[in-house]
């Protein structure tokens, strides 16, 4: 390409070597070959191949063996829920990430193994239009070579998920799977989690962006991270920044899917599916490190909820493709936390996740109950009585005896009068009123009971056992 159409950043000069100087005051840029096919003419001269290069598990990187070099290319092709294009916002903030990724396991404590990072160097590209050089942008990335440790071999951990020909997991026993994970967790787990708690960088340590090194044996040995571009920053940590930063909740739900729900999971379900007896005995071991990790870093409010959420986020990608949103956007499913549904007996909070979630809300949960009640003798004491049904607080009431149905009783005859001697009109006997009938509001029962508390005043009231024409308020019991 022209020389005036070049845009390039950082160190990019790997790329000049790839093949000769074309001369003419022209520069050399790799191509993808879905590029040339998707942007037809470009206009600018192809040299042809200058360099073998082989396929990874991402469709837009490539490995050069011979310059020891990964090439990223801008795809305009969506994969999953995101197109892969290089962005331009991600592509100017590459050297500041880099240099923030550089110091980030130097403070690391000595009795930790000490990760490696293949370190996006810098990119190059042509402008075509007014895209500012997106469409044939390739990001330069370190090889292999100069990161991996003598007699290991590198193996992408989604590789190890999946299942191939060789995979380390197929040769080894209970005994060997579990140190098998433990190493793994040795090397994945704290330089991820000391990269946030003391730097504030959110390492994308999904199973597409960490490398496991074996030795000859296929047990773990080092752990390699890479791909800058979805590197984000925590912005409490670095006030001042633009667009690579996320806020304190968001960046720690991003580290906790890409670490624990993207990475682990699939690597312990890899595991158990070939041996399902270690279920349990692999996530108390995870709970472990997270635990000594929270020891270690002075017990951050992060890694307490983590220990006692019951859900963790996962990603849901068909949700965003259906939106059709950013591919930096993110929208989470809860599932069950793996740290928590499979707590050894004993361990914090194994009570509590033991018995579920409560319906009062996660502290209710984890409240503790208070011992019983017991006499001198050492023999639980008798149950209290129970409250009202209404909850009010105060102490509780005895229970009173069974309320009886007061009895019917017979007409009571009218006095005798004396012979011959008529009734006085608009005396007692003249003014007394008819039974009432049963309304169509009130039971038939209960007017029975208001004409039998009326007319006689012997029956008694079923509360407080005094004759019915008391004052006491208990009208609704008849």
């Amino acid at each position: 390409m022209p020389a005036d159409d070049l845009v390039e950043d950082g160190d990019a000069s790997a790329l000049d070597r790839l093949g000769g100087l074309p001369g003419d005051g022209l520069t050399l840029l790799p191509a993808h070959p879905w590029q040339l096919e998707l942007l037809g003419g470009t206009g600018l001269r192809p040299v042809g191949v200058t360099a073998a290069a082989v396929a990874t598990a991402s469709i837009r990187t490539v490995y050069l063996p011979e310059a020891d070099l990964f090439c990223k290319f801008s795809l305009d092709v969506r994969i999953t829920n995101d197109v892969r294009r290089l962005w331009l916002h991600d592509l100017r903030r590459l050297s500041l990430v880099a240099a923030l990724v550089d110091v980030a396991f130097d403070d690391l404590p000595r009795h930790l193994p000490r990760p490696a990072v293949l370190r996006d160097r810098g990119w190059r590209s042509a402008r075509l239009g007014g895209d500012g050089g997106e469409a044939l942008a390739v990001i330069v990335r370190d090889g292999l070579g100069e990161h991996l440790l003598p007699g290991l071999t590198a193996l992408l951990a989604a590789g190890i998920s999946e299942g191939f020909p060789g995979n380390p997991l197929d040769a080894l026993d209970e005994d060997g799977a579990l140190v098998w994970w433990e190493r793994y967790l040795e090397h994945v787990v704290p330089p991820v989690l000391h990269a946030y708690l003391r730097h504030g960088v959110v390492l994308e340590c999904h199973l597409q962006n960490v490398l496991i090194a074996v030795d000859e044996h296929g047990m773990p040995g080092q752990a390699l991270f890479r791909d800058h571009e979805g590197i984000k920053l925590v912005a409490e940590r670095h006030p001042g920044l633009g667009a690579p930063v996320l806020g304190g909740v968001r960046a720690w739900e991003r580290l906790v899917y890409c670490l624990l729900t993207n990475n682990l999971c699939e690597i312990a379900g890899a595991v158990t599916a070939r041996h399902p007896r270690l279920r349990d005995e692999l996530w108390a071991r995870a709970r472990a490190a997270f635990a000594a990790a929270a020891k270690e870093y002075g017990d951050p409010p992060e890694l307490r909820d983590l220990l006692a959420a019951a859900h963790i986020p996962a990603k849901a990608n068909l949700l965003l493709r259906w939106l059709d949103a950013d591919g930096a956007a993110m929208r989470w499913v809860p599932i069950p936390n793996p740290l928590r549904l499979f707590t050894p007996r004993g361990a914090p909070g194994a009570r509590a996740a033991a018995r579920g979630p409560s319906r009062d809300g996660p502290r209710a949960a984890t409240a503790k109950r208070p011992p019983p009640c017991r006499t001198a003798r050492g023999r639980p004491a008798a149950p209290a009585a129970r409250p009202c049904r209404a909850g009010a607080a105060g102490p509780a009431r005895a229970r009173s005896p069974p309320r009886r149905r007061p009895r019917p009783a017979a007409r009571r005859p009218a006095p005798p009068t004396a012979a011959g001697v008529p009734p006085v009109a608009g005396s007692r006997r003249t003014r007394r009123r008819p039974p009432r009938t049963p309304s169509a509001r009130s039971p038939p029962r209960q007017a029975a009971a208001r004409r039998g508390r009326r007319g006689r005043p012997w029956a008694r009231c079923a509360r407080s056992r005094t004759p019915a024409g008391c004052s006491a308020p208990c009208r609704a019991r008849w």
